[in-house]
């Protein structure tokens, strides 16, 4: 790492691939390196809290100037700078961020359910494969909710106006008495009835066929306008070819061109569709016009023969017409019945999909609780449950039920603790009443209102809402386990910090871990800890305790002073460096005639 300006201006190390100790007074921004590192490698903090201090930190004491680090990857060197005008860091390739930990982030990671779920996730590689697959899923499910709740309205409007039915055929039945009366005055008003009666069934097909000509134009719309904006999305991020030349996107992007090609193609088919859409339109409409106006001519006919009896003919023909609308409509409502029964179909092989995702998530996080258990066993022990913590689906529930009516603050937690976000889904959209009743145990009345509720609300959100595995940390105290929770400081630090270590993966930087912890764990657990995991990855490491860079047999020692107003590496080395033994010997022992006294004083315990 290289700094240029603020109070570590002209520092300028070279980490060994082991373990680093910096040491130095309080004062000579051991801290400050720590943070520095964390703010050019946008490495993560592990509460909101802590990532503003952390920031605030790295920014007030690099100034104006400008960090740079260089990393390895085999033989790959990645250099990586940063200065507080940018948003993220200037990179010359992907890397890997290290795991970072500040002081009060080693105390207080473990007592969120979040923190402790990221500190197992950090030993698998299986959540962030599987991301994107659930993304993809879970966009997919919510487009497809969306779609099924309009095709549902849909229905239900149709089935409305289909239940007008009954209440048709009664009237022609009350009417049919008097219907026969008048068309026996004359054989030829009988002749023009059933005329009348073939074209207002024929006006009746036409109107129901237009109908759907129209929906289908209105859908054909939509489609053509999301060919438009995936070509103007196309275009507009296309990168030019002296920004591709040469670079491995240069090959997807040519793969990306046919497709555009053929969206384009697709796209100027839309132009003859819609012209042969509004020519059939057209056609229907004039069609439409000349039976009707054949319609209106006979009425006039019929009623110059029927005076009086005109009303009759006229009620009792507008009343068929109405029941022929009404009865094409059946074959509407059975197909968009199928379209929704393959809509739901497909959504549920994607909530299976979603499912099985989540599982793999588990079993990872599993996987590893073993591995953690039998290397730091019996003392610490991890647990993973299944779908433990249900915060996220408690929230969504919550934003969905506000302003309802409904004392949601307690029923919530209930329905969240007994029914899946995918049971609650079919129960909403079936208006299971009595099944969501039993299940909860609740009223049928609080049952109605929350289906109805959540009907207005956003169901896929609702549907893929993550109910998160949660992890608990114990700690062997006694012959019992206590729970993190319950620990003092220094022993939620005995857990956290081995589990930390175990990270054989990743860079590992912690500031000061002995804090809060005695001497006799730091050379009983964690010292073993940084040792079995010596060569297996590279630790930073800042520290007041000399145990951390001896026992621990560091790699590299670097000692930082301070004038006051800058600080500055002083010395480093390894262990076999005098210069080292010496800044060592003053800085955490107190020098050596301290060092020489206590070494007696352990001596005579010895003799006793």
């Amino acid at each position: 790492m290289q700094i240029e300006e603020g109070f570590l201006d002209g520092l300028d190390i070279t980490f060994s691939p082991g373990l680093n100790v910096i040491i130095g007074a309080r004062g000579t921004g051991k801290s400050s390196l720590i943070e520095l590192i964390r703010f050019c490698l946008a490495a993560k903090n592990y509460s909101e809290e802590t990532k503003r201090r952390s920031y605030d930190h790295a920014i007030s004491v690099l100034g104006s100037g400008q960090i740079t680090v260089t990393l390895k990857d085999d033989e790959h060197f990645i250099l990586v700078s940063r200065t507080v005008e940018d948003s993220k860091p200037d990179l010359s390739a992907r890397y890997i961020k290290p795991l970072i930990f500040s002081q009060s982030e080693v105390e207080t990671v473990g007592l969120q359910a979040s923190g402790r779920l990221k500190i197992v996730d950090g030993f698998t590689k299986e959540k962030e494969k599987l991301k994107p697959l659930e993304d993809q899923a879970i966009a997919i499910i919510r487009s497809l909710t969306t779609d099924i709740v309009a095709l549902r309205n849909e229905i239900d409007e149709l089935e409305e106006r289909l239940s007008q039915v009954p209440s048709i055929q009664e009237k022609l039945k009350e009417l049919g008495p008097k219907e026969k009366e008048v068309s026996e005055i004359s054989a030829d008003t009988q002749k023009k009835s059933k005329e009348l009666e073939t074209l207002s069934k024929k006006l009746a097909n036409l109107t129901v066929e237009t109908d759907k000509l129209s929906r289908f134009q209105e859908d054909i719309a939509v489609v053509e306008s999301l060919v438009e904006k995936a070509i103007t999305k196309i275009s507009v991020n296309e990168p030019s070819d002296f920004e591709l030349k040469e670079t491995a996107l240069e090959i997807i992007v040519k793969k990306l061109k046919p497709i555009t090609r053929n969206l384009r193609q697709a796209y100027e088919g839309f132009d003859e569709i819609n012209v042969e859409i509004e020519e059939l339109l057209e056609k229907s409409e004039s069609e439409r016009q000349t039976l009707d106006k054949r319609a209106r001519s006979l009425r006039q006919s019929i009623e110059e023969l029927q005076k009086g009896a005109g009303a009759i003919i006229r009620e009792g023909q507008k009343l068929r017409e109405r029941l022929a609308q009404l009865v094409a409509l059946k074959a509407v409502i059975k197909k968009e019945n199928r379209s929704l029964k393959e809509l739901v179909l497909k959504r549920n092989e994607k909530l299976d999909l979603l499912e099985e995702y989540r599982v793999r998530k588990f079993e990872e996080r599993s996987k590893f609780e073993k591995r953690l258990n039998k290397v730091l066993g019996p003392q610490i022990k991890v647990e993973v449950f299944q779908s433990g913590h249900v915060d996220n689906y408690i929230a969504s529930l919550t934003d969905a039920l506000r302003g309802s009516g409904l004392q949601y603050k307690t029923l919530v937690p209930k329905i969240a603790e007994t029914i899946s976000p995918r049971e609650l889904l079919e129960y909403v959209e079936d208006f299971n009443v009595d099944g969501l009743s039993d299940i909860a145990g609740i009223n049928s009345e609080r049952a109605t209102k929350i289906i109805a509720s959540l009907n207005e609300a956003d169901l896929g959100e609702i549907a893929t809402v993550e109910i998160e595995d949660s992890v608990s940390f114990s700690l062997l105290d006694g012959g019992d386990y206590k729970d993190f929770i319950d620990l003092s400081t220094g022993q939620r630090c005995t857990v956290i910090l081995p589990l930390i270590l175990e990270h054989t993966e990743k860079i590992i930087v912690i500031d000061q871990p002995e804090d809060h912890i005695d001497n006799a764990f730091i050379t009983s657990t964690l010292i073993k800890a940084i040792l079995r995991r010596a060569d297996k990855g590279q630790m930073i490491l800042t520290t007041h305790n000399a145990n951390i860079p001896v026992l621990g047999d560091a790699d590299l020692v670097v000692h930082m002073a301070s004038d006051g107003t800058r600080g500055y590496e002083e010395v480093s080395g390894s262990l076999e460096d005098a210069h080292v033994v010496e800044a060592i010997s003053t800085v955490m022992e107190g020098g050596a005639d301290a060092f020489r006294r206590r070494a007696e004083f352990y001596k005579t315990l010895e003799l006793l």
